[in-house]
């Protein structure tokens, strides 16, 4: 990111653009140096006293919250906190400042860290200074006004790169599990390696040949003002020889996790193996055994050895965006699979303490993905994708019979059970959640209830969410429900209301509710957990198949966007007349014909894989009163029959209409984070708005990276090729006359986002503080997506910063246009959202207005 490393003789704060100097924001006088913590020449400074504002909003998985110390930052009015001072919340009310302290071992805990309180901390520094900021348990904090991840779920490893200017400055941090502290560090160098969080492969013994290979990921700290680029080696220090290498780039002041591969090894006997990672800079020398590495350039890492039939970490890389994730694998103790079955882990477990949660079985492979991290997405977004890349690889490696795949889970888990199996019917025999809730709706806080028709499009965005919308799918399915009667974490309610809906649906319907058990529970000696490793759940997977495509006579499956799921057996769902409305088919195949006979409800355009039928010749169709005859397979490996609807009625065609949405290109927004995303920074704006840029989409990569356990690039819109980016799509940060890349990426569009308005169609917004999120079409890739985050002045772009675009369950259209008043007055803020049409037009779309 050349912007941020330009103009190298101002001081570290300017060039790295802190709110207070390049954001505009109005600040209150410097405070008195009695008011904060000096900053000693030691390598530590513990955060111990601080001012304390109670909640100050509300919040739901919506983009829609009110929050007063947020309004005053995007208003540019805020004032650092004072001891009494009052806050006015949205409702009028007032909530008061006042003096709190940690306990002897620095954690404030208790009434002192509820969700959602602030507490603000004052130090002072002789000098500019670089220090790393240990924060465990907050949602984010402002550094001198500069957004920056937190740590939600107390993971302890996230340590990120902050200037502290010469004299007074505030750190200001939202609280998140009633439990948090922080510190500063000195960093043990300008760029060095952190051993926390490493994702890492086990070896096996015993496997082909002896030898292995693979990928992992380490954290790399750039705590310095320039770009880092340079190389990650890894090599085996007992095996010397071979080396394996890949690139290192990591944003000024930043911290990113990425991925290094493993050269192949002689697996030994013992139970880990040493592994080298050396970081390299710019002309360093490939390390060799002997030779030294510079301070923070060298990890020595440890991985484990296993036996063939041992729990065991198995790593890829993710199709979602390169990075390096894990899955847990339980092998057969015979050697030889034969059944998969796919566990989710509930929230905070994690992959392999789900796989070793389960007792050795002799031809079942339990395998385990991680969601990304230990919370995730709930097995949503993009914690679904991680569950589906697992299913595929596992599929490949360890299936024997197609027709034995199963699917469980437990507590989170269990919702995700819910979730893939009524979305993905044809890829599971039978599912059995335990303790699993059905949506965000009826658990967790719940969703707001939609307040107009812009509400509405944002309830409409987080259909996927709405397990009970899609449980027809389930029937053909078997389902076993596991619930502990006494569970106090997720009520007995979510599966006694679940099987009331499934009752009329699913005929190998089961349940059973353990007496007086929580929420985890274990009824018996035998080796496993009851509450996953339950002996009836077995009993069931045991009788039964999955039917071939050739057995499924009907196919009745309905999806809320094919985006996110649009496969059946024989049929796919392309694309919708109406997004995020559900869209359903239900076609027969004629006994002893080749015809088919059917109705759809939102459909556009539909395909039909005809293999099962064997042999060649044409096939009729009739769908929604549409006769088709003699329509002739396409495909010399595939036969398929494509048809697409127009003006109420049914046409066969040899390929898809060009430039319209269908399969994984149809939106919304957050699909545009879908495919091995990049991140380009406008430089073309006003100082204010290329500083803005520069934050955002730092601080964007870096919640990517603690939330999704992800990796991404961040480069300059006048850097960006769209020949190296090839097949990635791309976040634009900035308006039309901030961003080079803008009609590069977008060309002619409908959505036009300058200094003081928003074009959408017709359709002017005028203002200079109005945010945007929209996603278009890749001019030049037919299955690229642009992501657009943008502002038509600062307060807009500030207003786009805390957007919970990463938090699971949250809906976000094709487009929305915000004002402030949403941080005030909640629903009044949205002034426009929606979705394009068919053809990504906005009058063939749904939009509302405010």
């Amino acid at each position: 990111m050349r912007l941020l490393a330009a103009r190298t003789a101002r001081p570290l704060h300017r060039r790295l653009a802190l709110g207070v100097l390049a954001g505009g924001l109005a600040f209150a006088p410097a405070a008195r140096a009695e008011d904060a913590a000096p900053a000693p020449a030691a390598d530590e400074i513990v955060l111990r006293d601080a001012l304390r504002v109670e909640r100050v909003g509300r919040s739901s998985r919506s983009l829609v919250h009110t929050d007063a110390v947020e309004a005053e930052w995007v208003a540019g009015t805020w004032h650092a906190s004072r001891s009494g001072a009052e806050l006015e919340l949205p409702d009028g009310t007032m909530r008061r400042w006042t003096k709190v302290s940690a306990n002897a071992d620095g954690v404030f805990a208790g009434d002192v860290a509820t969700k959602g309180a602030y507490l603000s901390f004052r130090v002072a520094s002789e000098a500019e200074r670089v220090w790393l900021l240990h924060g465990v348990g907050h949602d984010f904090v402002y550094v001198n006004g500069e957004l920056r991840p937190g740590d939600p779920y107390a993971a302890g490893h996230l340590r990120l790169p902050v200037v502290l200017r010469k004299g007074d400055n505030e750190l200001l941090f939202r609280a998140s599990r009633g439990t948090f502290r922080a510190r500063l560090v000195a960093p043990p160098a300008d760029v060095f390696l952190s051993a926390a969080d490493a994702t890492l492969p086990d070896l096996v013994r015993g496997g082909r040949d002896g030898v292995a290979s693979g990928v992992g990921a380490v954290v790399v700290v750039n705590a310095g003002p320039t770009p880092f680029r340079g190389v990650l080696h890894a090599s085996w220090p007992a095996q010397p020889g071979a080396v394996s290498s890949r690139p290192a780039v990591v944003a000024p002041y930043s911290v990113a996790k990425l991925p290094v591969g493993l050269p192949p090894v002689v697996v030994p006997e013992g139970d880990k193996l040493a592994l080298r990672v050396d970081l390299a800079g710019p002309g360093d020398a490939t390390p060799t055994p002997a030779s030294d590495a510079r301070p923070g350039r060298r990890l020595e890492l440890e991985v484990a050895v296993r036996a063939r039939d041992e729990v065991r970490r198995e790593t890829y890389e993710s199709d979602v965006d390169g990075s390096v994730q894990y899955y847990a694998v339980r092998p057969p103790t015979s050697g030889r699979a034969l059944s998969l079955v796919l566990s989710l882990h509930g929230a905070s477990v994690e992959a392999l303490a789900q796989a070793r949660a389960y007792g050795p079985r002799a031809f079942d492979a339990i395998v385990c993905p991680t969601n990304r991290r230990p919370f995730g997405f709930d097995w949503e977004d993009w914690g679904r994708w991680d569950a589906l890349d697992v299913l595929r690889l596992a599929w490949d490696r360890y299936v024997v019979d197609p027709s034995r795949v199963y699917l469980t889970g437990h507590s989170m888990g269990g919702h995700g059970t819910w979730q893939l199996g009524v979305l993905f019917p044809d890829r599971f025999a039978a599912i059995a959640p335990s303790a699993g809730w059905r949506s965000f709706a009826t658990y967790g806080g719940g969703v707001p209830a939609p307040d107009g028709a812009v509400a509405a499009m944002l309830a409409r965005a987080a259909s996927p969410s709405d397990t009970t919308a899609y449980a027809t799918n389930l029937a053909r399915s078997a389902v076993y429900v596991l619930h502990g009667d006494a569970d106090d974490n997720v009520p007995v309610a979510e599966a006694r209301e679940m099987r009331k809906v499934l009752a009329p649906i699913v005929a190998d319907l089961h349940a059973h509710e353990q007496p007086g058990a929580g929420h985890w529970w274990d009824a018996s000696d035998a080796p496993g957990a009851d509450c996953v490793d339950w002996p009836p759940m077995w009993a069931l997977f045991g009788r039964r198949r999955l039917p071939a495509h050739h057995e499924v006579p009907v196919v009745d499956f309905t999806t809320p966007d094919p985006a996110v799921a649009r496969h059946a057996f024989w049929v796919e769902v392309r694309a919708q007349e109406r997004a995020r409305v559900p869209s359903r088919v239900r076609l027969e195949r004629v006994a002893g014909q080749r015809r088919f006979v059917g109705t759809t409800e939102n459909v556009r355009a539909l395909a039909l894989d005809l293999e099962f039928l064997g042999g060649a010749g044409p096939v009729d169709v009739t769908l929604d009163g549409t006769e088709l005859r003699g329509l002739e397979p396409a495909g010399a490996t595939l036969p398929v029959v494509r048809l697409e609807r127009r003006d109420g009625a049914w046409r066969a065609v040899a390929a898809w209409t060009p430039g319209e949405k269908g399969g994984r290109v149809t939106g919304t927004f957050k699909a545009a984070f879908d495919r091995r995303f990049v991140l380009v920074v406008g430089t073309r704006g006003t100082p204010d708005e290329v500083a803005w840029a520069a934050r955002k989409a730092r601080c964007d990569a870096e919640t990517w990276y603690v939330r999704g356990n992800g990796t991404t690039e961040v480069v300059d819109d006048v850097a960006f090729d769209p020949a190296r980016f090839a097949g990635r799509n791309v976040i634009l940060y900035g308006h039309a006359e901030m961003n080079a890349a803008w009609t590069v990426l977008l060309g002619d569009g409908p959505v036009a986002v300058r200094r003081g308005s928003v074009v959408i169609g017709e359709r002017r917004l005028e203002g200079d503080a109005l945010a945007t999120l929209f996603v278009r079409p890749m001019r030049g890739d037919p299955d690229g997506l642009v992501g657009v985050v943008a502002g038509t002045g600062p307060a807009g772009l500030r207003l786009t910063e805390r957007l919970p675009v990463f938090t699971s369950g949250v809906g976000i259209p094709d487009l929305v246009v915000l004002s402030p008043d949403l941080l005030t007055k909640g629903d009044a803020g949205v002034l426009a959202a929606g979705f394009f049409g068919p053809d990504w037009s906005v009058p063939s779309g749904d939009f509302a207005f405010r």
